[in-house]
Protein backbone atom coordinates (compact mmCIF):
# COMPACT_ATOMS: atom_id res chain seq x y z
CA UNK A 1 0.00 0.00 0.00
CA UNK A 2 1.36 3.44 -0.94
CA UNK A 3 1.02 6.32 1.51
CA UNK A 4 1.04 9.89 0.25
CA UNK A 5 2.00 12.64 2.68
CA UNK A 6 0.15 15.85 1.96
CA UNK A 7 2.60 18.69 2.39
CA UNK A 8 1.91 21.43 2.91
CA UNK A 9 -1.30 20.26 4.63
CA UNK A 10 -4.67 21.49 3.39
CA UNK A 11 -6.53 24.28 5.10
CA UNK A 12 -9.46 23.34 7.25
CA UNK A 13 -12.86 24.18 5.83
CA UNK A 14 -14.01 24.81 9.42
CA UNK A 15 -12.57 27.15 12.03
CA UNK A 16 -11.20 25.11 14.94
CA UNK A 17 -10.56 27.10 18.11
CA UNK A 18 -9.08 25.83 21.38
CA UNK A 19 -9.65 27.60 24.72
CA UNK A 20 -7.35 27.20 27.73
CA UNK A 21 -7.24 28.84 31.18
CA UNK A 22 -4.38 31.22 31.93
CA UNK A 23 -3.27 28.97 34.79
CA UNK A 24 -2.72 25.95 32.54
CA UNK A 25 0.93 25.59 33.64
CA UNK A 26 0.60 27.11 37.11
CA UNK A 27 1.15 23.88 39.04
CA UNK A 28 4.66 23.59 37.62
CA UNK A 29 7.31 25.07 39.89
CA UNK A 30 9.98 26.05 37.39
CA UNK A 31 10.11 28.17 34.24
CA UNK A 32 11.92 25.31 32.55
CA UNK A 33 8.99 22.93 33.11
CA UNK A 34 6.44 25.54 32.04
CA UNK A 35 8.35 26.17 28.82
CA UNK A 36 8.58 22.47 27.98
CA UNK A 37 4.87 21.91 28.59
CA UNK A 38 3.87 24.91 26.48
CA UNK A 39 6.03 23.52 23.70
CA UNK A 40 4.09 20.26 23.87
CA UNK A 41 0.78 22.15 23.74
CA UNK A 42 1.94 24.26 20.80
CA UNK A 43 3.04 21.19 18.84
CA UNK A 44 -0.33 19.54 19.45
CA UNK A 45 -2.19 22.58 18.12
CA UNK A 46 -0.10 22.53 14.94
CA UNK A 47 -0.41 18.77 14.47
CA UNK A 48 -4.21 18.97 14.43
CA UNK A 49 -4.38 22.19 12.38
CA UNK A 50 -5.99 24.34 15.03
CA UNK A 51 -7.00 27.77 13.71
CA UNK A 52 -6.73 29.83 16.88
CA UNK A 53 -5.89 29.58 20.58
CA UNK A 54 -7.80 31.76 23.04
CA UNK A 55 -7.64 32.05 26.83
CA UNK A 56 -9.87 32.79 29.78
CA UNK A 57 -8.47 34.18 33.02
CA UNK A 58 -7.95 32.00 36.05
CA UNK A 59 -5.68 32.54 39.02
CA UNK A 60 -2.76 32.43 39.18
CA UNK A 61 -2.94 34.29 35.89
CA UNK A 62 0.14 33.53 33.79
CA UNK A 63 -1.33 34.71 30.51
CA UNK A 64 1.52 37.07 29.67
CA UNK A 65 4.14 34.38 30.25
CA UNK A 66 2.21 31.86 28.14
CA UNK A 67 1.71 34.26 25.25
CA UNK A 68 5.34 35.35 25.31
CA UNK A 69 6.65 31.78 25.06
CA UNK A 70 4.09 30.70 22.46
CA UNK A 71 4.76 33.81 20.34
CA UNK A 72 8.45 32.92 20.33
CA UNK A 73 7.64 29.32 19.41
CA UNK A 74 5.43 30.45 16.51
CA UNK A 75 8.11 32.75 15.12
CA UNK A 76 10.07 31.08 12.29
CA UNK A 77 13.55 30.10 13.50
CA UNK A 78 15.24 32.37 10.95
CA UNK A 79 13.48 35.42 12.46
CA UNK A 80 13.84 34.68 16.18
CA UNK A 81 17.00 36.77 16.31
CA UNK A 82 14.74 39.83 16.28
CA UNK A 83 12.95 38.85 19.51
CA UNK A 84 14.57 40.30 22.66
CA UNK A 85 15.43 37.44 25.01
CA UNK A 86 13.55 38.52 28.13
CA UNK A 87 13.79 36.53 31.35
CA UNK A 88 10.62 34.53 30.60
CA UNK A 89 12.32 33.24 27.43
CA UNK A 90 15.32 31.80 29.30
CA UNK A 91 14.52 28.19 28.37
CA UNK A 92 13.07 28.58 24.87
CA UNK A 93 15.99 26.52 23.56
CA UNK A 94 14.13 23.51 24.99
CA UNK A 95 11.06 24.11 22.82
CA UNK A 96 10.60 21.30 20.28
CA UNK A 97 10.89 22.19 16.59
CA UNK A 98 7.44 23.23 15.42
CA UNK A 99 7.93 22.12 11.80
CA UNK A 100 4.75 23.90 10.76
CA UNK A 101 4.15 24.97 7.13
CA UNK A 102 5.68 28.40 7.80
CA UNK A 103 8.67 26.92 9.66
CA UNK A 104 9.57 23.94 7.45
CA UNK A 105 10.38 26.08 4.42
CA UNK A 106 13.14 25.71 1.78
CA UNK A 107 16.48 27.26 2.64
CA UNK A 108 17.45 28.22 -0.91
CA UNK A 109 15.90 30.92 -3.09
CA UNK A 110 14.88 28.56 -5.90
CA UNK A 111 13.07 26.25 -3.49
CA UNK A 112 11.53 29.20 -1.63
CA UNK A 113 10.10 30.65 -4.85
CA UNK A 114 8.62 27.29 -5.75
CA UNK A 115 7.08 26.95 -2.26
CA UNK A 116 5.71 30.46 -2.73
CA UNK A 117 4.99 31.67 0.81
CA UNK A 118 7.13 32.83 3.71
CA UNK A 119 7.19 35.11 6.73
CA UNK A 120 9.24 38.27 6.38
CA UNK A 121 10.55 40.74 8.96
CA UNK A 122 10.37 44.39 7.90
CA UNK A 123 13.81 45.88 8.46
CA UNK A 124 14.00 49.10 6.43
CA UNK A 125 12.24 51.34 3.94
CA UNK A 126 14.11 53.07 1.12
CA UNK A 127 12.13 55.29 -1.24
CA UNK A 128 9.30 53.15 -2.59
CA UNK A 129 10.63 49.82 -1.37
CA UNK A 130 10.25 48.01 1.93
CA UNK A 131 12.90 45.35 2.60
CA UNK A 132 12.15 42.24 4.63
CA UNK A 133 14.39 39.54 6.04
CA UNK A 134 13.08 36.14 4.90
CA UNK A 135 16.00 34.01 6.05
CA UNK A 136 17.57 33.73 2.58
CA UNK A 137 20.79 35.10 1.12
CA UNK A 138 18.80 37.99 -0.36
CA UNK A 139 16.15 40.14 1.27
CA UNK A 140 12.63 40.26 -0.07
CA UNK A 141 11.21 43.62 -1.05
CA UNK A 142 7.74 45.05 -1.46
CA UNK A 143 6.93 47.90 -3.80
CA UNK A 144 4.75 50.55 -2.22
CA UNK A 145 4.74 54.32 -1.89
CA UNK A 146 2.89 54.26 1.43
CA UNK A 147 4.82 51.66 3.37
CA UNK A 148 5.77 54.13 6.11
CA UNK A 149 2.15 55.10 6.71
CA UNK A 150 0.67 51.62 6.37
CA UNK A 151 3.05 49.65 8.54
CA UNK A 152 4.94 50.23 11.73
CA UNK A 153 8.23 48.42 11.74
CA UNK A 154 9.82 46.21 12.88
CA UNK A 155 7.01 43.79 12.14
CA UNK A 156 6.48 40.36 10.62
CA UNK A 157 4.26 39.70 7.62
CA UNK A 158 3.18 36.72 5.55
CA UNK A 159 4.52 37.13 2.02
CA UNK A 160 3.84 35.77 -1.42
CA UNK A 161 7.21 35.43 -3.15
CA UNK A 162 7.08 36.37 -6.83
CA UNK A 163 10.55 36.24 -8.42
CA UNK A 164 14.23 37.00 -7.94
CA UNK A 165 15.90 39.99 -9.58
CA UNK A 166 19.01 42.10 -9.10
CA UNK A 167 17.41 44.01 -6.20
CA UNK A 168 16.36 40.94 -4.23
CA UNK A 169 13.25 38.79 -4.06
CA UNK A 170 10.16 40.60 -5.23
CA UNK A 171 7.24 39.82 -2.93
CA UNK A 172 3.77 40.89 -1.91
CA UNK A 173 2.43 41.29 1.61
CA UNK A 174 -0.72 39.20 1.90
CA UNK A 175 -3.24 38.02 4.46
CA UNK A 176 -2.93 34.51 5.88
CA UNK A 177 -6.40 33.93 4.42
CA UNK A 178 -4.79 34.17 0.97
CA UNK A 179 -2.47 31.23 1.64
CA UNK A 180 -4.01 28.10 0.05
CA UNK A 181 -2.83 25.64 2.72
CA UNK A 182 -2.77 25.42 6.52
CA UNK A 183 -0.35 28.01 7.85
CA UNK A 184 -0.53 27.59 11.64
CA UNK A 185 -2.57 28.71 14.63
CA UNK A 186 -2.98 32.29 15.77
CA UNK A 187 -2.92 33.48 19.37
CA UNK A 188 -6.25 35.17 20.06
CA UNK A 189 -7.59 37.30 22.87
CA UNK A 190 -7.74 36.59 26.59
CA UNK A 191 -11.23 36.77 28.07
CA UNK A 192 -11.87 37.94 31.61
CA UNK A 193 -13.81 34.77 32.41
CA UNK A 194 -15.07 31.50 31.00
CA UNK A 195 -18.58 32.96 30.96
CA UNK A 196 -17.44 35.92 28.86
CA UNK A 197 -15.70 33.60 26.38
CA UNK A 198 -18.79 31.41 25.96
CA UNK A 199 -21.01 34.46 25.53
CA UNK A 200 -18.77 35.81 22.79
CA UNK A 201 -18.75 32.53 20.84
CA UNK A 202 -22.45 31.76 20.59
CA UNK A 203 -22.16 30.92 16.88
CA UNK A 204 -19.66 28.11 17.58
CA UNK A 205 -20.34 24.45 18.25
CA UNK A 206 -19.00 24.36 21.81
CA UNK A 207 -17.41 21.18 23.16
CA UNK A 208 -16.36 21.07 26.80
CA UNK A 209 -13.92 18.33 27.81
CA UNK A 210 -14.41 16.75 31.23
CA UNK A 211 -14.01 13.41 32.97
CA UNK A 212 -17.53 14.05 34.28
CA UNK A 213 -18.92 14.38 30.76
CA UNK A 214 -20.73 11.86 28.60
CA UNK A 215 -18.45 9.11 27.32
CA UNK A 216 -17.43 9.74 23.73
CA UNK A 217 -18.35 6.12 22.96
CA UNK A 218 -21.96 6.82 23.97
CA UNK A 219 -22.50 9.80 21.63
CA UNK A 220 -20.37 9.00 18.60
CA UNK A 221 -23.14 9.64 16.11
CA UNK A 222 -24.32 12.88 17.71
CA UNK A 223 -20.87 14.39 17.99
CA UNK A 224 -19.98 13.32 14.43
CA UNK A 225 -23.13 14.95 13.04
CA UNK A 226 -22.52 18.08 15.09
CA UNK A 227 -18.95 18.43 13.86
CA UNK A 228 -19.88 17.75 10.24
CA UNK A 229 -22.59 20.42 10.25
CA UNK A 230 -20.71 23.08 12.22
CA UNK A 231 -18.77 25.85 10.50
CA UNK A 232 -17.01 26.94 13.68
CA UNK A 233 -15.89 24.68 16.50
CA UNK A 234 -14.71 25.64 19.98
CA UNK A 235 -13.04 23.04 22.21
CA UNK A 236 -12.63 23.98 25.88
CA UNK A 237 -10.21 22.60 28.45
CA UNK A 238 -9.92 23.08 32.18
CA UNK A 239 -6.82 23.68 34.26
CA UNK A 240 -4.46 21.47 36.27
CA UNK A 241 -6.39 21.77 39.54
CA UNK A 242 -9.90 22.66 38.41
CA UNK A 243 -12.04 21.29 35.62
CA UNK A 244 -14.55 23.21 33.53
CA UNK A 245 -17.42 22.23 35.86
CA UNK A 246 -15.48 23.67 38.82
CA UNK A 247 -14.65 26.86 36.94
CA UNK A 248 -18.26 27.38 35.82
CA UNK A 249 -19.52 26.75 39.35
CA UNK A 250 -17.03 29.27 40.71
CA UNK A 251 -18.26 31.82 38.18
CA UNK A 252 -21.88 31.13 39.11
CA UNK A 253 -23.34 29.32 36.11
CA UNK A 254 -24.16 25.80 34.93
CA UNK A 255 -21.70 24.62 32.28
CA UNK A 256 -24.24 22.39 30.52
CA UNK A 257 -26.48 25.40 29.82
CA UNK A 258 -23.75 27.14 27.82
CA UNK A 259 -22.14 24.37 25.75
CA UNK A 260 -23.42 21.92 23.16
CA UNK A 261 -21.54 18.86 24.40
CA UNK A 262 -19.65 17.96 27.56
CA UNK A 263 -17.56 14.92 26.67
CA UNK A 264 -15.22 12.50 28.38
CA UNK A 265 -12.83 11.67 25.54
CA UNK A 266 -10.94 9.06 27.58
CA UNK A 267 -13.29 6.22 28.63
CA UNK A 268 -11.98 4.09 31.52
CA UNK A 269 -8.78 6.08 31.83
CA UNK A 270 -5.94 4.11 33.36
CA UNK A 271 -4.38 7.05 35.20
CA UNK A 272 -6.23 8.68 38.08
CA UNK A 273 -5.69 12.11 36.57
CA UNK A 274 -5.08 13.26 33.01
CA UNK A 275 -3.05 16.40 32.44
CA UNK A 276 -4.46 19.20 30.34
CA UNK A 277 -1.87 18.78 27.59
CA UNK A 278 -2.61 15.05 27.47
CA UNK A 279 -6.36 15.65 27.29
CA UNK A 280 -5.76 18.22 24.54
CA UNK A 281 -3.77 15.79 22.40
CA UNK A 282 -6.28 12.96 22.84
CA UNK A 283 -9.40 15.07 22.33
CA UNK A 284 -8.11 16.87 19.26
CA UNK A 285 -7.03 13.54 17.79
CA UNK A 286 -10.57 12.19 18.02
CA UNK A 287 -12.16 15.42 16.78
CA UNK A 288 -9.71 15.48 13.86
CA UNK A 289 -10.94 12.04 12.72
CA UNK A 290 -14.57 13.21 12.63
CA UNK A 291 -13.79 16.49 10.87
CA UNK A 292 -11.40 14.95 8.34
CA UNK A 293 -13.77 12.15 7.42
Amino acid sequence: MNFIMLWPPPRRTKELVVALPTNVVSELSSLREKTERLGFISRSLIIFRVSKLVFFKREPNEGNLIKSILTYHLTPPYLRKYIPLRKELKFVGLLPPLRSPFHAVPKDIEGALKYGYRVGYLIKCIRNKAYLDVGLRKHAYVLTNKIRQRYRFPRMFPLKLINEDRVGIRAKIISERDIPFYWGYKIGRTYNSLRELLGDMKSYLKIATSRHGILITDIMNQIRDGLVNAKRILVLFGGPKEGLYDIARDEGFNLKDHVDFTINFIPKQGAKTVRTEEALLISLGIINIFISS
